[in-house]
């Protein structure tokens, strides 16, 4: 019996790459480029499967290069705003000046302080 072929998430190798909940944690700056290299060599790998993927179906007459586009924008709308991405962005509002930004951050970017929190009731349009 033959050992089962891999998978091509297999081969991007997603369940050994652990992410730390905060960069922070991984410790040395050599760690965090480590950590910075592994999570490039996955991106590339899947944007090659992306690409052998879409080159598949065009060549297959099953999508054209106009319908992909039409799906990637129906699922960037999908959360609401249209960045190039499929999950909402995060609003935090820091707990010590009340400045509110963006993203998933550790610091309050204008005073530096720690005391971030998601914003309640607030929206991001």
């Amino acid at each position: 019996m033959e050992p089962p072929q891999p998978s091509a998430w297999d081969w991007l190798a997603i369940d050994r790459a652990p992410q730390p909940p905060d960069l922070s944690q991984i410790g040395s700056p050599e760690a965090l480029t480590a950590y910075l290299v592994g999570v490039e060599e996955r991106m590339q790998r899947l944007a090659l499967i992306v690409e052998a993927v879409r080159q598949s179906l065009a060549a297959g007459g099953l999508l054209s290069e106009a319908q992909l586009l039409e799906k990637v924008a129906e699922l960037d709308l999908s959360d609401g705003v249209a960045d190039g991405r499929n999950v909402a962005p995060v609003l935090q509002v820091c707990g010590k000046c009340g400045y509110s930004q963006t993203g998933q951050h550790r610091f309050c970017v204008r005073c530096g302080s720690d005391a971030l929190r998601p914003a309640a009731g607030l929206s991001e349009p």
